[in-house]
Protein backbone atom coordinates (compact mmCIF):
# COMPACT_ATOMS: atom_id res chain seq x y z
CA UNK A 1 0.00 0.00 0.00
CA UNK A 2 1.59 3.30 -0.98
CA UNK A 3 1.92 5.95 1.44
CA UNK A 4 -0.08 9.29 1.05
CA UNK A 5 1.34 11.96 -0.04
CA UNK A 6 1.04 14.17 2.93
CA UNK A 7 2.87 11.33 5.18
CA UNK A 8 6.28 10.84 3.27
CA UNK A 9 9.48 13.38 3.95
CA UNK A 10 9.58 15.65 1.34
CA UNK A 11 12.58 17.68 0.35
CA UNK A 12 13.23 19.67 -2.82
CA UNK A 13 16.24 19.59 -4.31
CA UNK A 14 18.18 23.14 -4.30
CA UNK A 15 17.73 23.93 -7.96
CA UNK A 16 13.93 23.56 -7.46
CA UNK A 17 14.01 25.89 -4.55
CA UNK A 18 15.12 28.60 -5.95
CA UNK A 19 17.90 31.11 -5.59
CA UNK A 20 16.73 32.10 -2.34
CA UNK A 21 14.55 29.34 -1.06
CA UNK A 22 11.58 31.52 -0.30
CA UNK A 23 8.70 29.44 1.67
CA UNK A 24 6.08 31.21 3.02
CA UNK A 25 4.59 30.85 6.40
CA UNK A 26 1.63 30.17 7.03
CA UNK A 27 -0.67 32.58 9.42
CA UNK A 28 -1.66 29.88 11.64
CA UNK A 29 2.02 29.09 12.51
CA UNK A 30 2.81 32.21 13.89
CA UNK A 31 -0.99 32.78 15.45
CA UNK A 32 0.23 29.63 17.59
CA UNK A 33 3.39 31.40 18.65
CA UNK A 34 1.27 34.03 19.69
CA UNK A 35 -0.63 31.84 21.98
CA UNK A 36 2.09 30.41 23.85
CA UNK A 37 5.26 33.08 23.64
CA UNK A 38 5.03 36.57 25.18
CA UNK A 39 6.34 38.16 22.49
CA UNK A 40 8.45 41.44 22.88
CA UNK A 41 6.69 44.75 21.37
CA UNK A 42 10.15 45.47 18.76
CA UNK A 43 11.00 42.72 16.16
CA UNK A 44 13.39 42.29 13.01
CA UNK A 45 12.02 39.90 10.50
CA UNK A 46 15.13 39.32 8.28
CA UNK A 47 14.09 36.72 5.64
CA UNK A 48 10.36 38.52 5.52
CA UNK A 49 10.07 37.18 1.74
CA UNK A 50 6.40 38.67 0.82
CA UNK A 51 5.38 39.24 4.56
CA UNK A 52 3.64 36.20 5.58
CA UNK A 53 4.98 36.72 9.57
CA UNK A 54 5.49 40.33 9.63
CA UNK A 55 1.74 40.90 8.28
CA UNK A 56 0.54 38.73 11.41
CA UNK A 57 2.83 40.22 13.99
CA UNK A 58 1.87 43.88 12.62
CA UNK A 59 -1.89 42.77 13.07
CA UNK A 60 -1.38 41.67 16.84
CA UNK A 61 0.20 45.43 17.63
CA UNK A 62 3.77 44.61 17.15
CA UNK A 63 6.35 47.17 15.23
CA UNK A 64 8.24 44.61 12.79
CA UNK A 65 10.95 45.82 10.98
CA UNK A 66 10.92 44.14 7.77
CA UNK A 67 14.37 43.26 5.30
CA UNK A 68 14.85 40.70 3.02
CA UNK A 69 18.33 39.64 0.35
CA UNK A 70 15.52 39.61 -2.40
CA UNK A 71 12.91 42.11 -3.68
CA UNK A 72 10.01 40.33 -4.40
CA UNK A 73 7.92 43.57 -5.76
CA UNK A 74 5.37 43.54 -2.87
CA UNK A 75 5.47 46.39 -1.12
CA UNK A 76 5.57 46.40 2.38
CA UNK A 77 4.77 48.82 4.81
CA UNK A 78 7.63 50.75 6.59
CA UNK A 79 10.25 49.90 8.06
CA UNK A 80 10.68 47.59 4.87
CA UNK A 81 13.97 47.13 3.27
CA UNK A 82 15.36 45.16 -0.03
CA UNK A 83 18.76 43.82 -0.85
CA UNK A 84 19.66 43.17 2.55
CA UNK A 85 21.89 40.19 3.38
CA UNK A 86 21.16 39.14 6.58
CA UNK A 87 24.29 36.93 7.24
CA UNK A 88 26.45 40.20 6.31
CA UNK A 89 24.70 42.67 8.92
CA UNK A 90 26.79 43.63 11.70
CA UNK A 91 24.12 45.21 13.95
CA UNK A 92 20.09 44.85 14.51
CA UNK A 93 18.06 47.41 14.05
CA UNK A 94 18.15 50.17 16.48
CA UNK A 95 15.57 49.03 19.36
CA UNK A 96 15.53 45.51 18.00
CA UNK A 97 13.82 43.45 20.96
CA UNK A 98 13.24 39.83 18.95
CA UNK A 99 14.30 38.18 15.78
CA UNK A 100 11.61 35.88 14.38
CA UNK A 101 11.89 34.13 10.89
CA UNK A 102 11.56 31.28 9.11
CA UNK A 103 15.13 31.32 7.61
CA UNK A 104 15.77 29.78 4.46
CA UNK A 105 16.35 25.88 5.31
CA UNK A 106 19.85 25.69 3.41
CA UNK A 107 21.22 28.65 5.55
CA UNK A 108 18.97 27.70 9.20
CA UNK A 109 21.83 26.95 11.06
CA UNK A 110 23.91 29.91 9.70
CA UNK A 111 21.01 32.12 10.67
CA UNK A 112 20.38 30.87 14.35
CA UNK A 113 24.38 31.47 15.17
CA UNK A 114 24.24 34.94 13.21
CA UNK A 115 20.88 36.26 14.69
CA UNK A 116 21.66 35.42 18.85
CA UNK A 117 24.98 37.56 18.05
CA UNK A 118 22.93 40.26 17.22
CA UNK A 119 19.66 40.01 19.33
CA UNK A 120 18.94 39.26 22.88
CA UNK A 121 15.67 36.80 21.71
CA UNK A 122 15.57 34.98 18.78
CA UNK A 123 12.60 32.23 17.89
CA UNK A 124 12.89 30.71 14.62
CA UNK A 125 10.26 28.38 12.81
CA UNK A 126 12.80 24.61 12.22
CA UNK A 127 11.92 21.29 11.52
CA UNK A 128 11.80 19.52 14.35
CA UNK A 129 14.71 17.49 12.84
CA UNK A 130 16.85 20.47 13.46
CA UNK A 131 17.41 19.26 17.26
CA UNK A 132 19.00 15.95 15.62
CA UNK A 133 22.40 17.09 15.19
CA UNK A 134 26.04 16.61 16.83
CA UNK A 135 27.12 19.36 14.60
CA UNK A 136 24.87 22.21 15.87
CA UNK A 137 25.56 21.70 19.69
CA UNK A 138 27.32 24.99 19.40
CA UNK A 139 24.29 26.57 19.14
CA UNK A 140 21.70 24.32 20.87
CA UNK A 141 23.37 23.38 23.93
CA UNK A 142 25.69 26.23 24.21
CA UNK A 143 23.48 29.57 22.79
CA UNK A 144 20.50 29.31 25.88
CA UNK A 145 18.12 27.27 23.99
CA UNK A 146 14.97 28.16 25.92
CA UNK A 147 12.09 26.29 24.81
CA UNK A 148 10.98 24.39 21.87
CA UNK A 149 7.36 24.80 20.65
CA UNK A 150 6.07 21.89 18.83
CA UNK A 151 2.89 22.22 16.88
CA UNK A 152 0.28 19.29 17.68
CA UNK A 153 -0.28 19.06 14.08
CA UNK A 154 1.10 19.06 11.13
CA UNK A 155 0.98 22.76 9.60
CA UNK A 156 -0.44 23.23 6.30
CA UNK A 157 2.38 22.62 3.29
CA UNK A 158 4.97 25.72 2.72
CA UNK A 159 5.23 25.57 -0.73
CA UNK A 160 8.30 27.15 -2.70
CA UNK A 161 7.41 30.56 -4.08
CA UNK A 162 6.24 30.33 -7.63
CA UNK A 163 4.42 26.72 -6.75
CA UNK A 164 1.08 26.28 -8.98
CA UNK A 165 1.21 22.47 -8.60
CA UNK A 166 -1.44 20.53 -6.46
CA UNK A 167 -1.40 21.10 -2.84
CA UNK A 168 -0.58 18.95 -0.16
CA UNK A 169 -0.59 19.11 3.52
CA UNK A 170 2.98 18.73 5.11
CA UNK A 171 4.67 15.55 6.28
CA UNK A 172 7.12 17.22 8.00
CA UNK A 173 6.84 18.38 11.57
CA UNK A 174 7.87 21.99 12.73
CA UNK A 175 8.53 23.23 15.87
CA UNK A 176 9.40 27.34 16.67
CA UNK A 177 12.32 27.36 18.89
CA UNK A 178 13.29 30.03 21.20
CA UNK A 179 16.74 31.17 22.48
CA UNK A 180 17.84 33.69 24.82
CA UNK A 181 21.45 35.40 24.21
CA UNK A 182 23.51 33.67 27.56
CA UNK A 183 23.97 36.70 30.09
CA UNK A 184 21.63 38.06 31.98
CA UNK A 185 19.28 40.24 29.91
CA UNK A 186 16.44 42.48 31.81
CA UNK A 187 14.53 45.53 30.23
CA UNK A 188 14.84 48.16 32.43
CA UNK A 189 12.18 51.05 32.74
CA UNK A 190 14.02 54.65 33.56
CA UNK A 191 12.35 57.36 34.98
CA UNK A 192 12.96 60.81 35.37
CA UNK A 193 9.88 62.02 36.78
CA UNK A 194 7.35 65.39 36.80
CA UNK A 195 5.40 66.95 34.25
CA UNK A 196 8.40 67.68 31.68
CA UNK A 197 10.44 64.62 32.42
CA UNK A 198 11.13 61.25 30.41
CA UNK A 199 10.16 57.12 29.99
CA UNK A 200 13.27 55.31 28.77
CA UNK A 201 13.25 51.44 28.22
CA UNK A 202 16.63 50.10 27.83
CA UNK A 203 17.93 46.69 27.43
CA UNK A 204 20.80 45.30 29.86
CA UNK A 205 22.91 42.59 28.66
CA UNK A 206 25.71 41.13 30.13
CA UNK A 207 28.83 41.96 28.13
CA UNK A 208 26.80 44.05 25.58
CA UNK A 209 26.34 47.71 25.56
CA UNK A 210 22.92 49.21 27.11
CA UNK A 211 20.73 49.42 23.83
CA UNK A 212 17.49 51.70 24.43
CA UNK A 213 14.12 50.10 23.40
CA UNK A 214 11.95 53.29 23.59
CA UNK A 215 12.20 56.56 24.84
CA UNK A 216 9.27 59.18 25.19
CA UNK A 217 8.43 62.57 27.09
CA UNK A 218 6.31 61.82 30.36
CA UNK A 219 2.80 61.62 28.42
CA UNK A 220 0.66 64.58 29.65
CA UNK A 221 -2.80 66.25 29.36
CA UNK A 222 -4.81 69.61 29.42
CA UNK A 223 -2.73 72.80 29.46
CA UNK A 224 -1.48 75.66 31.64
CA UNK A 225 -2.63 74.99 35.52
CA UNK A 226 -4.92 72.20 34.45
CA UNK A 227 -1.64 70.29 32.80
CA UNK A 228 -1.97 66.52 34.47
CA UNK A 229 0.08 63.33 33.45
CA UNK A 230 -1.70 61.07 31.67
CA UNK A 231 -1.24 58.09 33.59
CA UNK A 232 -3.63 56.30 31.47
CA UNK A 233 -0.92 56.64 28.52
CA UNK A 234 2.22 55.90 30.56
CA UNK A 235 0.17 52.64 31.60
CA UNK A 236 -0.67 51.53 28.13
CA UNK A 237 3.24 52.29 27.09
CA UNK A 238 4.26 50.65 30.25
CA UNK A 239 1.57 47.30 28.94
CA UNK A 240 3.16 47.31 25.45
CA UNK A 241 7.03 46.97 26.66
CA UNK A 242 6.69 44.98 29.56
CA UNK A 243 9.97 45.86 31.32
CA UNK A 244 10.90 43.87 34.00
CA UNK A 245 12.13 46.72 36.60
CA UNK A 246 11.61 50.46 37.09
CA UNK A 247 13.79 52.71 38.35
CA UNK A 248 12.69 56.55 39.20
CA UNK A 249 14.93 59.17 41.21
CA UNK A 250 13.17 60.27 44.01
CA UNK A 251 10.94 63.17 44.43
CA UNK A 252 11.82 66.17 47.00
CA UNK A 253 11.09 69.46 47.04
CA UNK A 254 13.42 71.97 45.19
CA UNK A 255 15.30 75.52 47.08
CA UNK A 256 12.50 78.23 46.59
CA UNK A 257 9.86 75.79 45.04
CA UNK A 258 6.19 77.48 45.99
CA UNK A 259 3.99 75.39 47.37
CA UNK A 260 1.57 75.13 44.11
CA UNK A 261 4.93 74.05 41.77
CA UNK A 262 6.12 71.66 44.58
CA UNK A 263 2.01 70.02 44.74
CA UNK A 264 1.86 70.10 40.99
CA UNK A 265 5.42 68.13 40.62
CA UNK A 266 4.14 65.82 44.00
CA UNK A 267 1.10 64.75 41.97
CA UNK A 268 2.66 64.06 38.82
CA UNK A 269 5.35 61.63 40.64
CA UNK A 270 2.45 59.90 42.20
CA UNK A 271 0.51 59.20 38.28
CA UNK A 272 3.86 58.19 37.49
CA UNK A 273 4.26 55.57 40.66
CA UNK A 274 0.30 54.36 40.47
CA UNK A 275 0.79 53.93 36.47
CA UNK A 276 3.90 51.55 37.39
CA UNK A 277 2.33 50.03 40.02
CA UNK A 278 -1.19 49.31 38.39
CA UNK A 279 1.06 47.34 35.85
CA UNK A 280 3.09 45.28 38.85
CA UNK A 281 6.29 46.47 37.72
CA UNK A 282 8.99 46.10 40.49
CA UNK A 283 9.92 49.57 41.24
CA UNK A 284 13.37 50.69 42.93
CA UNK A 285 13.49 54.67 44.18
CA UNK A 286 17.24 55.99 43.65
CA UNK A 287 18.79 59.40 45.15
CA UNK A 288 19.12 61.92 42.65
CA UNK A 289 22.28 62.38 44.15
CA UNK A 290 23.79 59.04 43.39
CA UNK A 291 23.39 59.00 40.20
CA UNK A 292 24.31 62.02 39.03
CA UNK A 293 28.01 61.57 41.30
CA UNK A 294 28.68 58.47 39.60
CA UNK A 295 27.79 60.00 35.98
CA UNK A 296 30.31 63.07 36.93
CA UNK A 297 26.93 65.64 36.98
CA UNK A 298 26.55 68.50 39.34
CA UNK A 299 23.53 69.94 40.55
CA UNK A 300 20.75 70.99 37.61
CA UNK A 301 23.57 70.53 34.93
CA UNK A 302 20.34 69.40 32.15
CA UNK A 303 22.27 69.80 29.13
CA UNK A 304 25.51 67.80 30.49
CA UNK A 305 23.00 65.37 30.77
CA UNK A 306 21.63 65.45 27.51
CA UNK A 307 25.25 65.59 26.01
CA UNK A 308 26.53 62.51 27.98
CA UNK A 309 23.33 60.91 27.15
CA UNK A 310 24.22 61.34 23.27
CA UNK A 311 28.00 60.01 24.43
CA UNK A 312 26.42 57.03 26.43
CA UNK A 313 24.27 56.10 23.37
CA UNK A 314 25.29 56.79 20.11
CA UNK A 315 23.31 54.68 17.95
CA UNK A 316 20.23 56.61 19.55
CA UNK A 317 21.83 60.34 19.29
CA UNK A 318 18.16 61.58 17.43
CA UNK A 319 16.57 60.56 20.71
CA UNK A 320 18.34 63.54 22.19
CA UNK A 321 18.51 65.82 19.48
CA UNK A 322 16.25 68.98 20.97
CA UNK A 323 17.23 70.70 24.00
CA UNK A 324 14.39 70.21 25.69
CA UNK A 325 14.85 66.18 26.01
CA UNK A 326 17.30 66.76 28.79
CA UNK A 327 14.13 64.49 30.74
CA UNK A 328 14.87 61.62 28.51
CA UNK A 329 18.56 61.80 28.79
CA UNK A 330 18.63 61.88 32.50
CA UNK A 331 15.79 58.49 32.34
CA UNK A 332 17.89 56.57 30.35
CA UNK A 333 21.29 57.82 32.48
CA UNK A 334 19.54 56.57 35.81
CA UNK A 335 19.28 53.23 34.01
CA UNK A 336 22.80 52.57 33.43
CA UNK A 337 23.76 53.40 36.98
CA UNK A 338 24.45 50.60 39.27
CA UNK A 339 21.75 49.94 41.54
CA UNK A 340 21.68 47.09 44.24
CA UNK A 341 19.24 44.30 43.91
CA UNK A 342 18.89 44.90 40.15
CA UNK A 343 21.61 42.69 39.03
CA UNK A 344 21.00 39.98 41.03
CA UNK A 345 17.72 40.23 39.46
CA UNK A 346 18.76 39.95 35.73
CA UNK A 347 20.85 36.60 37.26
CA UNK A 348 17.64 35.02 37.81
CA UNK A 349 16.23 35.60 34.68
CA UNK A 350 17.99 32.58 32.78
CA UNK A 351 14.98 30.40 31.24
CA UNK A 352 14.60 26.59 31.29
CA UNK A 353 14.44 24.62 28.01
CA UNK A 354 11.18 22.89 28.13
CA UNK A 355 9.20 21.50 25.51
CA UNK A 356 5.93 21.92 25.22
CA UNK A 357 3.49 21.91 22.09
CA UNK A 358 1.54 24.83 20.51
CA UNK A 359 -1.73 24.37 19.45
CA UNK A 360 -2.58 25.45 15.96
Amino acid sequence: MALDHSCQVQRHTLSERGPFDLYETPAVAVEALLRVEKIPHRIWEPACGRGAIVKVLRSAGHKVVATDIADYGLPITPPGYWGRDFLLETDAPEGTEAIVTNPPFRHAEEFVAHALDLAPLVVMLLRLAFLESERRCHILENRGLARVHVFRKRLPMMHRDGWEGRKANSGLAFAWHRSYLLGATMKILGIDPGIHGGLALVNIVDDVPPQIIDIIDIPVTGVGAKERVDGLAIRTWIQTHQPDHAVIERAQAMPKQGASSGFKYGRAVGAIETAIACCGVPLTIVEPTAWKKFHGLRGGEKEASRQLAIQRFPAAHCLFARKMDHGRAEAALIVITPIRGISALAEKAQPKAPISSAAQ
